[in-house]
């Protein structure tokens, strides 16, 4: 294996270790690499942007997984509202669903929204012909 392949080999153990909640010092002994090795690649821009991107691949495939049962868990709360035996357990699911239903159209309206001024936006022409820049606030 050639020195390359190795670093990169120790560079996706540490990622992984890194993103499973490991101290850097238990990540770097997961990985095959002293600690200082760990802290060097830690303050490598390069490496931060690929911990960076596995961080969002895992929240992705995280926010996905619960995406798959907020159907069954919306469902199951409804149920609460009529089925449930005691009057408090259907009063608190009534009142989540109020909560949650509001919620999720505030949200739903305001990406709506956002995505309706930011269009506009990049269609108006500034005075100076250059294109409007946007930066995460």
């Amino acid at each position: 294996m050639s020195a390359h392949a190795r670093r990169s080999q120790g560079e996706h153990r540490l990622i992984a270790a890194l993103l499973a909640g490991d101290t850097v010092e238990a990540a770097a002994r997961a990985a095959g690499l002293s600690t200082a090795t760990a802290h060097r690649r830690l303050a490598s821009a390069d490496f931060q942007r690929a911990l960076g991107a596995a961080r969002t691949r895992t929240l992705q495939r995280s926010l996905a997984i619960l995406a798959e049962g907020t159907v069954a868990a919306a469902a199951q709360l409804r149920t609460l509202t009529t089925d449930a035996s005691l009057e408090q357990v259907r009063l608190a699911a009534a009142t989540r669903v109020l909560e949650l239903s509001l919620r999720g159209t505030e949200v739903v309206d305001l990406v709506a929204r956002v995505a309706a001024l930011e269009q506009q936006a990049a269609s108006t022409p500034t005075p100076n012909g250059h294109r409007p820049t946007y930066r995460p606030v």
